[in-house]
């Protein structure tokens, strides 16, 4: 499904993972470069779901994209009804040109009859009807970073 849907995203230099995750936390499909680790990806995934939860929250501003920056490179996820999208990337990826493919590729996913049929399948859950109480600590410095 990645391959079909974000090559555009794969091919751009610099990209190291993408990662479908349901919004029960499940991964759907994931892409790694050589060498990445699908651990990680997970990881990460989860650390979204958790925000994204607290950020769709009534009181809170509903962000669908998010962007951060850490030590090796950059975390892009963006949030559609019944799932979110992950791109791991490098320092030296151009990350409005990864945004643009991500999203265009997210498009063409959901107005495909097969990237429809997998979107059916999945819950309806909203990520505001996830209610995690408490973040980590790691959680607790991204949301820092992402409602600076």
């Amino acid at each position: 499904m990645i391959r079909q849907f974000f090559l555009q995203v794969i091919e751009q230099k610099g990209t190291e993972a993408i990662g479908i995750f349901s919004h029960d936390g499940k991964m759907l499909d994931n892409w790694l470069a050589s060498g990445s680790s699908d651990n990680v990806l997970k990881d990460l995934g989860e650390t979204f779901l958790h925000i994204y939860s607290v950020l769709s929250r009534p009181d809170m501003a509903e962000l669908k994209e998010i962007q951060i920056s850490f030590d090796k490179g950059m975390v892009f996820a963006r949030a559609s009804e019944r799932f979110y999208l992950l791109v791991i990337q490098r320092h030296n990826a151009n990350p409005n040109l990864i945004r643009m493919a991500a999203n265009c590729g997210i498009h063409e996913l959901e107005n495909h009859r097969k990237g429809q049929r997998m979107i059916r399948k999945l819950p309806e859950q909203s990520l505001s009807k996830k209610h995690f109480n408490e973040l980590d600590e790691v959680e607790k410095i991204m949301l820092d970073h992402i409602m600076r």
